[in-house]
């Protein structure tokens, strides 16, 4: 099979697949019909219905065996009649378990066919694909190697360093070497670089999975600067020791080019959201490569987040096992995604699902699905395996020309349960959906998502491990969790899983409530690096859904060491202990009753205020604010100096009761849900009042400051909050009016 592959080859090959399909099988069963493994069942036989009626459908485990044999030295017919020349390992996170398989020259060749019949399909819809790049990042892993010398690596890791590769690198940003440097973080920082310089012919980008290409983005966040500046200078930093790299990279980087670098900083550093940044760095790119069905359905709000909806193309499904389809429309939306199988690749046999989970036992060839039914998948290939369930659980969705396509479902078993639930992944993902909307409607992006099943409280209960990014930096690089978002996350998450899950979720039930655990940003790469170190492949790596390694949850459950958060004045020492005063929260700078309230919080109901004076040409010129405790119930008072945009004849500024009144009641609205408890349902607190002071008020206070106080004109910055009795008068002086909210905060 060559690669040159057009669109009458998809057309032949679907028009034609039962005869294709058992051509495959008779092929595959006249080379390895005289192996140890089918010759007890075939006795040297290819007859189909033989085959059929006599190889029994196994498991990996029920293979192993043979596998662990030719692995350890024995001939390779044990199990194939061609020879085994490599082993692919699995990733080991989707049951938990790594797995090797046995491939050989085919394998390679059906890889190859299949994602050159893929890039035909994408030449079709996408204008431009063959004259542009693609920015994937692909990454390789160390190869090992069995006791009898044959190579062991991931499958993507086997392929790239296999002989068919080599022509599909040519339309890459990355050049091959870079691909194959052993250190991940060169090899991402060097196919960063490659692809900025090449910016304006990149038309894709994208990776195996949606969860690589989210720690390609944050690996960006981190180093833009370092990037612009290698740019900049033509030259690559010092750290980067792989010499293919640096020579590679070298190549592409050429001259200085300090245009280059001034657009990167400006996008990187000169906005306040990464929202889009893949196109605003990208100009051309047309859509994003990467896979996005089944759990990887996750990271899809993180991609259009960063990608400005660009189209998300899942190209083809494969598998450690075999090649087994594309997607032949592939600008598809992601829940409308459908693979059409190649009845080339392999022989493919369907066992039907029930409602409950449960196959049927009936066996069914490729051409025999019924639309819309589901089908577990079963491979015989031409390196070993013979009626082998993958594991997949596949929906018919329609018919390309003879041949069906299928909608990736879920993995077959069971992922979750701490009773008698069976909880799938496919329930995980529709409960995750439900949370990411109410994620995002409070501007949070998902950015790593795992599970496991708590027995160690009783009742059992599910614990999800969220890690969460603000659309829009604060300033601050401190994520702040709103307690009510994440407990809806909970309670819609509930509302998403089975009927079952839920009868057995009721009030003394065994299933106790579900819980979110926030983990700290660069959790999920942790994650990985645990899984890398245990053979796992970078590029082939996917986040577990369902993690059950007691090493795995440590990983999540990072010991810190935590600020109490209270600042204590010394007022003594009793023996040598000493003594404390206790003074204030450390951030807060705003209280009345025993309510939190920090600058953030006050910038944050600032900003609401800001909407609507704008909304009326007013501009707010300066600010400050403090808590009155000499009314009962002490209340907070904020100075504002505010200006028109434009002038009136009288040159005074007009108030409008009204919209003062209101920017009272948004900035109450803005602010905690603490101080909303105390101030409408409790009346610890009184109702917020604005004091609008004459124009020149906050130059007054500047002086202040800087004649009595001693303060440095150049580092003086007006105070967020006022406790100075003294600095209050300057204030006071210049009162020209007062508003107070005219309603209790919504609780």
């Amino acid at each position: 099979m060559s690669q040159g592959c057009d669109l009458s080859v998809l057309e032949e090959l679907t028009s034609n697949a039962k005869q294709i399909q058992d051509d495959v099988l008779n092929k595959i069963l006249k080379a390895n019909a005289n192996t140890e493994y089918l010759s007890r069942f075939l006795e040297g036989s290819s007859d189909k219905e033989l085959f059929k009626k006599n190889i029994p459908v196994v498991s990996y485990e029920d293979v192993k065996p043979y596998i662990d044999r030719v692995a350890n030295g024995e001939p390779s017919d044990i199990i194939s009649g061609e020879p085994i020349t490599t082993f692919n390992r699995s990733s080991g996170t989707s049951s938990g378990n790594q797995k090797i398989y046995p491939a050989n020259n085919i394998y390679f060749e059906n890889q190859l066919f299949g994602y050159a019949l893929s890039s035909a399909v994408m030449s079709k819809h996408v204008d431009g694909y063959k004259q542009g790049k693609v920015m994937v990042f692909s990454f390789t892993h160390r190869i090992s190697t069995t006791p009898c010398g044959l190579p062991v690596a991931p499958a993507l890791t086997s392929f790239i360093k296999s002989k068919q590769y080599s022509s599909m690198a040519k339309n890459c940003t990355s050049p091959y070497e870079i691909v194959l440097c052993p250190d991940p973080k060169q090899s991402k920082y060097c196919q960063l670089l490659c692809g900025l310089v090449q910016r304006n012919e990149v038309v894709g980008v994208g990776a195996t999975f949606p969860s690589v290409l989210v720690r390609v983005i944050n690996f960006l966040e981190k180093y833009w600067k370092e990037l612009a500046s290698n740019i900049r200078s033509g030259t690559v930093s010092d750290w980067i020791t792989d010499l293919s790299c640096r020579d590679s990279v070298s190549t592409i980087l050429g001259e200085p080019n300090a245009e280059l670098a001034d657009l990167i900083e400006h996008e990187c550093g000169g906005q306040n959201s990464w929202q889009g940044i893949i196109t605003r760095l990208w100009p051309k790119t047309k859509y994003i490569e990467t896979i996005v069905t089944g759990t990887m359905s996750q990271h899809i709000p993180a991609l259009d987040y960063y990608s400005n909806e660009l189209p998300l193309v899942s190209k083809v499904y494969a598998s450690s096992e075999a090649f087994f389809g594309i997607n032949v429309n592939p600008l598809s939306k992601p829940q409308h995604v459908s693979y059409t199988f190649l009845p080339n690749m392999s022989y493919f046999e369907f066992v039907e699902v029930d409602d409950d989970g449960g196959t049927t036992g009936e066996i069914v060839d490729l051409v025999n699905v019924k639309l819309g039914s589901y089908y577990e998948l079963l491979v015989t290939n031409f390196s070993g395996l013979h009626r082998c369930r993958v594991g997949d659980v596949l929906q018919v969705t329609g018919f390309y020309n003879n041949t069906p396509q299928f909608r990736f479902v879920r993995r077959k078993n069971t992922v979750l349960c701490v009773d008698v639930e069976p909880t799938t992944e496919e329930d995980i993902s529709k409960a995750l959906a439900r949370a990411t909307v109410v994620l995002e409607s409070s501007d949070l992006i998902l950015t790593g998502f795992t599970c496991f099943g708590d027995i160690s409280t009783v009742p059992g209960h599910y614990v999800f491990y969220v890690e969460l990014k603000a659309k829009v930096n604060n300033g601050t690089n401190v994520l702040q969790l709103d307690n009510k978002v994440l407990v809806e996350c909970c309670c819609v998450m509930e509302e998403s899983l089975s009927s079952l899950y839920r009868r057995l979720r009721v009030k003394d039930g065994p299933i106790g409530p579900l819980e979110v655990r926030v983990v700290q940003q660069g959790t999920f790469d942790s994650l990985m690096e645990f899984f890398v170190a245990r053979g796992t492949s970078i590029s082939q790596y996917k986040t577990p859904m369902c993690t059950s390694s007691a090493e795995a949850l440590k990983v999540n459950n990072i010991p810190d060491v935590r600020r109490v958060g209270d600042v204590l004045q010394v007022t003594g020492f009793y023996n040598n202990t000493p003594q404390f005063r206790f003074a204030r929260r450390k951030n807060t700078v705003l209280s009345i009753y025993i309510e939190p309230t920090t600058e953030e919080d006050l910038l944050k109901a600032l900003t609401s205020a800001t909407v609507v004076l704008e909304s009326s040409d007013l501009i707010l010129t300066g600010f400050t604010c403090f808590g009155d405790v000499s009314t009962v119930p002490g209340h907070y008072v904020f100075y504002l100096e505010l200006k028109a945009k434009v002038n009136n004849s009288t040159g005074d500024l007009l108030l409008d009761n009204k919209l003062l009144v209101e920017c009272c009641c948004v900035m109450e609205e803005s602010l905690t849900s603490i101080y909303r408890h105390f101030r409408a349902k409790d009346g610890f607190i009184g109702a917020l009042e604005i004091r609008v002071v004459e124009q020149g008020t906050f130059d007054s206070l500047m002086e202040y400051y800087v004649v009595s106080r001693g303060s440095s004109i150049s580092q003086y910055k007006t105070p967020i909050c006022i406790n100075s009795a003294e600095a209050l008068e300057v204030l006071e002086e210049k009162v020209l009016a007062r508003f107070f909210s005219d309603k209790s905060p919504p609780l």
